[in-house]
């Protein structure tokens, strides 16, 4: 709540200096041993809407698309695709192979769902050789194979 109350900027547009420490103290968490703590952290990333602070952050966002937990890498594609929309391609364009890579591997439905959305969003013509890729490697149904919530 107090991130969102404080003025980030100065009189003339520029980042305040302690916002800085800000940033650093979040990409701590960001980094976190703890999930819960990484994601939360990823859901409060995911609403800023600054670039000149998100471009510090998106590397230490993107780590968290392989951790081992499916929540923290769930948060963290959520998190990708409101960096998307709050501020456009720039920031995310080197994150779609990544994004890729965990369609076609997740293990968590709701996870591999949010990833496809995302890069259906990013790169339609990758998500579309993902579908073709499902559809051709299924004998039975592949729509019950890929779950309801997908």
């Amino acid at each position: 709540m107090y991130w969102e109350i404080i003025e980030k900027t100065n009189y003339d547009g520029t980042l305040k200096e302690e916002l800085i420490l800000a940033c650093n103290a979040l990409r701590t968490d960001l980094l976190s041993t703890n999930e819960f703590i990484r994601g939360r952290t990823l859901r409060l990333v995911s609403k800023i809407s600054l670039k000149s602070i998100l471009e510090n952050l998106m590397e230490s966002v993107s780590q968290n698309l392989t951790h081992r937990h499916f929540y923290v890498r769930r948060n963290a594609i959520m998190c990708i695709y409101n960096v998307y929309l709050n501020t456009g391609m720039e920031l995310v364009e080197d994150f779609v192979d990544e994004i890729e890579n965990l369609t076609l591997n997740e293990t968590d439905i709701s996870t591999k769902r949010n990833s496809f959305i995302l890069l259906f969003h990013l790169d339609q013509n990758k998500a579309l050789a993902f579908l073709k890729t499902i559809m051709a490697n299924s004998e039975d149904d592949p729509i019950y194979e890929m779950g309801d919530i997908f």
